[in-house]
């Protein structure tokens, strides 16, 4: 085995172990939450440095009510612990698709997944043009005007003054 290919097998490695383990806590912690008696499980959180009832807790416990389904996809997961979260709080058929998208991988970003699952918005600002017209203009002339800008209606939004709605006696 050359060098390149025995890192790359130990990170990969690493990766993996990393990512099952977070997804194992997060089960511990949820199991511990729902059979110790109240006492013991503020007991076991002390001891584990946590606070009862905190983000990061209720956190874990999300992680690990999602691990069964999280554990069979382990090995296109990062692993970090909020990009995880995200990733439980995502239902069976988001997760698939971004599998499917090649966008789930060990080395992916919060930021990517955000971005994948909420894409921005393809609609774009329709462009403010001001016309001043004043008193002059006949209603004729100011309709066709008008119906002439109504065909470049999805880039230019028409606001009409209340002058225009007047000449128009809208």
């Amino acid at each position: 085995m050359n060098k390149v290919t025995e890192y790359s097998s130990k990170v990969n490695s690493l990766t993996l172990n990393t990512v099952e383990n977070i997804l194992e806590i997060g089960r511990l912690m949820l199991e511990c939450k729902d059979t110790l008696e109240p006492d013991e499980y503020k007991l076991f959180l002390k001891e584990t440095s946590y606070k009862e009832e905190t983000p990061t807790v209720r956190k874990w416990n999300r992680i690990g009510d999602s691990y069964v389904r999280l554990k069979s996809i382990s090995q296109h997961l990062p692993p970090v612990v909020s990009t995880l979260y995200k990733l439980s709080t995502l239902d069976s058929n988001k997760l698939n698709n971004l599998i499917d998208g090649q966008i789930l991988t060990p080395t992916v970003t919060l930021k990517e997944i955000v971005d994948e699952l909420n894409p921005p918005s393809t609609k774009t600002k329709p462009i403010s043009i001001v016309l001043e017209m004043d008193s002059t203009i006949d209603e004729d002339t100011l309709q066709e005007i008008l119906d002439s800008l109504d065909h470049y209606k999805k880039v230019i939004e028409v606001k009409m003054s209340q002058e225009v709605k007047n000449i128009l006696n809208i």
